[in-house]
């Protein structure tokens, strides 16, 4: 991330320390950001890739370390950025181990932001607070996504393809799908792991339908793979 966005991120993190009580303005603060490691998680803001690291080091100007931990961020709705510590030590102790969006934030999120976080940050899906929105978001992505393939396949069923291809394949893997989808967004039970042959039909691209079928296909496949385990 370039020096303004790090600015930014540095004073979220502060006045995340300033609410746990650490007093900086005692403190000329420096954050080491050399001997962080980057981890997974993090979230795009304009136009750079905010990393969640770990090892992130705050020192004052003598070189004494004053805390050490964990950070994420995510981004809402409307763009803007929220950085913090999810695990954090204060001169030794610790004081921050979160394993989710801190509460405080949590509060703050509407409910756009939550559908937003769940559709933009599936890594925070760890989170048992977020299952009824990615839930949600997975639900309008299967629905999207059936739509644009059942008509894609109204016009693929009346197209003359070449010599050999293999056209009831591709509509029984097709159908196979849709059907294990329509089943999830009625709230049927799907049995996990899901059996599909998406796979099979990679070497029978003949045109740009059945290109954009198969791209359909395997973003359907992802959704209701997902909806399959965690349903």
């Amino acid at each position: 991330m370039d020096d303004i966005v790090r600015k930014i991120v540095e004073a979220h993190l502060k006045e995340h320390l300033e609410s746990l009580g650490v007093k900086l303005d005692r403190w000329h603060t420096v954050f080491d950001w050399d001997a962080a490691i980057i981890e997974e998680g993090g979230a795009e803001f304009q136009g750079a890739f905010v990393e969640a690291v770990s090892d992130l080091s705050v020192t004052n100007d003598c070189g004494e370390q004053i805390a050490t931990g964990w950070t994420d961020c995510i981004t809402t709705s409307a763009g803007n950025l929220h950085c913090f510590w999810t695990r954090l030590s204060v001169e030794g102790r610790t004081v921050v181990e979160e394993f989710g969006i801190p509460d405080w934030l949590w509060s703050a999120l509407t409910e756009q932001d939550k559908c937003h976080i769940a559709r933009e940050h599936q890594g925070w899906t760890q989170d048992v607070r977020m299952k009824p929105y990615r839930v949600r978001v997975v639900s309008e992505l299967i629905r999207s996504y059936l739509c644009e393939l059942k008509a894609e396949i109204v016009q693929f069923e009346s197209q003359d393809l070449s010599c050999g291809f293999n056209k009831n394949l591709f509509l029984e893997v097709a159908r196979k799908l849709i059907s294990l989808a329509e089943a999830i967004l009625e709230g049927s039970a799907v049995q996990h792991p899901i059996a599909t042959e998406t796979y099979r039909l990679g070497g029978l691209c003949d045109d740009a339908r059945s290109r954009s079928i198969i791209e359909i296909l395997t973003k359907l496949e992802t959704e209701v793979r997902y909806a399959a385990m965690c349903f």
